[in-house]
């Protein structure tokens, strides 16, 4: 689906396939309704701002509406992945963009990845982030990095894996946010310089009080990762998984992320939210 254009198909100069001039959000279908959608909408429009991308936000909110509808009358089954992409409009080759029109609102479908109730291993990546003030916590489509660090991860036998600044800093994972556990508190990193403000990081922190947690953003290092008291990642398709080792060093579980997944999974039923 493609809002914004008589095209059918994305034209040869789009930005998003020349400069990865683009917004996207991974949007999961709970087989009723698009799950935390409003977060997604909220996260795209600063994102739009920051990036001085103009989106109309009635558009914006109609084409999440065309979506719920054509997924409702699908036959995908009772899950799926909407891919919901923000592409700054084409008006001539070259990378400033000083005056624009309606951004295109892209759209594509995909089956539900396969789930299971294992908790996770993580390797960590030798490829390093990138610290780049101007785009850090968006999800924009520049995402080379996390692809050369989920082959090199693949290559090891790993699934995902940590990815840090140069200086050691743990940022997030190739495709979630990362929390540990240390004397009670859940600790995640700041994303100032690199990373994505995950919707349920953002979910985390707005349920935090209701859920007995305590959820801080700050420095958090390799070493406390690894010696904290248990460890989880979240992302919008996988929702909230227990780390079970790093580097093939074993992670202890905690009865916290019970509880956390738990509330997740019954937020997950609220339509319209």
């Amino acid at each position: 689906m493609i809002h914004g254009s008589t095209r059918e198909t994305l034209a040869p100069n789009d930005r998003a396939a020349l400069y990865g001039d683009a917004l996207f959000e991974t949007l999961w279908w709970t087989g009723g309704h698009l799950a935390l959608v409003h977060l997604h909408e909220q996260r795209l429009l600063c994102g739009a701002d920051r990036l001085q991308i103009p989106v109309n936000e009635s558009a914006l909110r109609d084409f999440l509406a065309q979506i719920q509808l054509r997924l409702a009358s699908t036959s995908l089954g009772t899950a799926c992945v909407a891919r919901l992409s923000l592409h700054r409009s084409v008006m001539s080759r070259g990378y400033a963009f000083s005056r624009q029109m309606e951004p295109l609102l892209v759209c594509a479908v995909s089956p539900a990845p396969e789930s299971s109730a294992e908790g996770v291993a993580l390797g960590v990546s030798r490829v390093r982030l990138a610290q780049q003030p101007l785009l850090a916590g968006l999800k924009h489509a520049n995402r080379l990095e996390q692809v050369l660090a989920a082959q090199e991860l693949a290559d090891r036998g790993y699934d995902d894996g940590l990815m840090c600044l140069d200086d050691g800093r743990v940022v997030c994972t190739t495709r979630a946010n990362i929390y540990a556990l240390v004397s009670g508190v859940w600790h995640t990193p700041a994303l100032d310089q690199a990373g994505i403000t995950g919707t349920r990081r953002r979910w985390l922190f707005e349920n935090a009080k209701a859920l007995g947690i305590v959820v801080q953003q700050g420095l958090v290092t390799l070493e406390q990762i690894q010696q904290a008291d248990a460890v989880m990642i979240s992302n919008a398709i996988r929702g909230f998984q227990p780390v079970v080792s790093i580097e093939n060093r074993q992670i202890n579980t905690s009865g916290s992320i019970d509880a956390i997944q738990d509330a997740y999974v019954a937020a997950l039923t609220e339509v319209g939210r």
